[in-house]
């Protein structure tokens, strides 16, 4: 049976469509006129399946009868003559034994040219069609990255880490539905080009918890317009959740009608920033936010502090350094809680000094290990994060930073003395 797409679709007049997943269409229409962010997102099934290049997934960690945690990639080509083709995967996983609950976390992305370097007019990667069958979780994913023509051939990677559980043992629902899940700016700014994005999401199950887990699942930078530019900075930092509602707020897809604020357990609120920019101050563009909200007693989350700024053509210091792919290895320890999986939910990434046209870019986590405490002191959490930005001779190079959230499940209380 074939299940719906996420569909990111923003059209310009000589892009066909930089879509996430999905074909290019002949439909048209200026991305700042569309007020409900979910039309960005139509769900179809008649854009062609890519046949992934390569793909790998590996068990990270597995406790039999009550969960299990992958971790994987997946890349797919557009190479064609004329015009190219947004990437869209399909892909499956049988729930391990007595495990009946799962879902797909984003955990980084990777767009490349093939030849050379070029122009961008929008970029993006997102997960969606989330479904379980018969003990079988599908998902689809898909990206692009595209100058103003989307003639130029390219590489699509996205990581992801599937987390499945058994829902009599571990207290967890979620949210990871298509539609009311997409989120875009709408408080516009000026004399700058960070935006922001403000999400709402309301489920009953949730009533009664201090915190929902809400995670990224998808992003997109779109230039608003008919051009393409350079590009200085792309950056994006995902809020977390809070269990409050400000009154007559527009949040994405949902507009409060109430003048009256409230703090409500069954809602989760935040607000993204994100920006794509080059060496101007301001210039029209769109960012958009998917999400999955993760809520229950066994479920947290750890943010650490992550701010991004826009940065200007600094016009100095360029040198001649290499913009090689950067690989980080991190260890958290003390993490109270029975399991943790980091999540890649922030990143910024610039040229050191002035905008350039892109060959490669990215930001991931290629691999990570959970090793779980033996007392109430918590385990230790490992993980390795990639980055890259870089045009066609890698100079000059770029300056990278990333915000890696743990999800935790269970928190251990500690043994009193």
């Amino acid at each position: 049976m074939r299940h719906p797409v996420v569909r990111l679709r923003f059209v310009h007049r000589t892009l066909g469509a930089l879509a996430l997943g999905l074909s290019v269409t002949a439909c048209s229409f200026n991305p700042s006129d569309v007020h409900n962010p979910d039309d960005l997102l139509p769900l179809r099934e008649d854009a062609p399946i890519s046949v992934p290049t390569s793909s790998e997934r590996k068990l990270i960690y597995e406790a039999p009868g009550l969960l299990a945690v992958f971790h994987g990639t997946t890349c797919a080509e557009s190479d064609r003559s004329g015009e190219e083709i947004p990437m869209r995967v399909q892909e499956e996983l049988a729930l391990p034994k007595e495990l009946d609950q799962g879902t797909v976390l984003l955990n980084g992305y990777h767009l490349r040219y093939l030849d050379g370097d070029h122009h961008v007019t929008g970029l993006g990667t997102g997960i969606g069609a989330i479904e379980i069958d018969r003990g079988v979780l599908r998902w689809e994913a898909g990206g692009a990255v595209s100058d103003q023509y989307f003639d130029d051939g390219y590489e699509w990677c996205y990581t992801y880490t599937v987390l499945t559980w058994n829902s009599l043992q571990l207290q967890a629902t979620v949210d990871h539905g298509d539609m009311g899940h997409a989120f875009r700016d709408w408080a516009w700014t000026h004399g700058t080009s960070l935006l922001p994005v403000a999400g709402f999401l309301s489920n009953p199950a949730w009533t009664g918890l201090p915190e929902v887990a809400v995670l990224p699942r998808g992003f997109a930078a779109i230039w608003n317009g008919d051009a393409d530019h350079h590009v200085l900075q792309l950056a994006y930092e995902h809020d977390s959740g809070e269990v409050y509602v400000e009154g007559e707020k527009e949040y994405g897809n949902f507009t409060v009608a109430s003048p009256v604020s409230t703090v409500s357990t069954s809602f989760a609120t935040w607000e993204t920033t994100g920006l794509m920019k080059d060496n101007e101050l301001e210039r029209q563009q769109i960012v958009l936010d998917l999400v999955t909200g993760l809520g229950g007693r066994d479920v947290d989350l750890v943010s650490p502090p992550f701010t991004v700024a826009p940065r200007e053509d600094a016009g100095s210091g360029c040198g001649s350094l290499s913009g090689e792919l950067r690989l980080e290895q991190r260890e958290v320890q003390s993490v109270p809680y029975q399991f943790a999986i980091p999540l890649l939910t922030g990143w910024d990434l610039a040229y050191v000094c002035d905008d350039e046209h892109l060959a490669e870019i990215g930001a991931w986590i290629p691999e990570w290990e959970w090793q779980p405490g033996t007392s109430a002191g918590g385990g230790t959490l490992r993980y390795t994060v990639a980055t890259q930005m870089r045009d066609k001779d890698s100079v000059p190079t770029f300056h990278s930073r990333t915000q890696v959230k743990i999800l935790g499940l269970r928190r251990i209380t500690a043994v009193r003395k």
